[in-house]
């Protein structure tokens, strides 16, 4: 098996947080809304969306990638990064085993973020993918970063704090039922730092 890894970095006007917030936290939601003639749902196959989760892409019918899943590796809700591996799909053909993604986001002095993304790619055998295949999948990745971008441009109200503090509720609400009480405390002093806390006991 081969392994080779290639890190792109983008800057944004949009700030960490909101970003974080649409593209990664409540992606399910906002991709098919804002992509219907691509993604037609997102779904939270198993787990509760933090570590461990398994989310299966469902694309519309006459795409060339029928469906994908990811299993999210981990989730920083405090710094805006995010982990996870694509592991079964059409899109990894017979030459990959997966490929895993460490997405991170970070504060800018004029108020919005620089985006680091590292793709490491997992071959079959000696399989060695072409610089056109990595270039296609990057410019997917990059397509879709753009179109939440020019959302939250346009729409400068979506995923600010009080907005998003319905999302934090309801995951937590999620780990309260499926998860360790030891995770529950941990996000719970995450809302708490935030000020979201209002939010979930309100």
């Amino acid at each position: 098996m081969g392994v080779f890894t290639v890190t792109d970095e983008y800057t944004s006007p949009i700030s960490p947080a909101r970003l974080f917030k649409a593209l990664i936290v409540d992606s399910h939601n906002l991709i098919p809304k804002l992509m219907p003639q691509a993604v037609k749902s997102i779904e939270i196959f198993e787990g509760d969306g933090g570590a461990g989760s398994i989310r299966q892409i469902n694309v519309v019918e006459g795409n060339q990638v029928k469906c994908s899943k990811n299993r999210v590796d981990a989730l920083d809700l405090e710094n805006f990064s995010y982990k996870y591996s694509l592991i079964e799909g059409d899109v990894l053909m017979d030459k990959l085993e997966k490929i895993s993604y460490d997405v991170k986001f970070e504060p800018t002095a004029d108020g919005g973020s620089k985006n680091t993304m590292t793709s490491t790619y997992y071959t079959k055998g000696n399989i060695v993918l072409t610089e056109e295949e990595i270039k296609e999948g990057k410019e997917k990745s990059l397509a879709m970063y753009k179109v939440v971008e020019n959302y939250l441009m346009q729409n400068p109200e979506e995923y600010a704090s009080l907005e998003f503090s319905s999302l934090i509720k309801n995951m937590f609400i999620r780990m309260l039922f499926a998860s360790s009480s030891c995770k529950c405390v941990g996000l719970l002093l995450l809302l708490v730092r935030h000020g979201y806390i209002y939010m979930v006991v309100g």
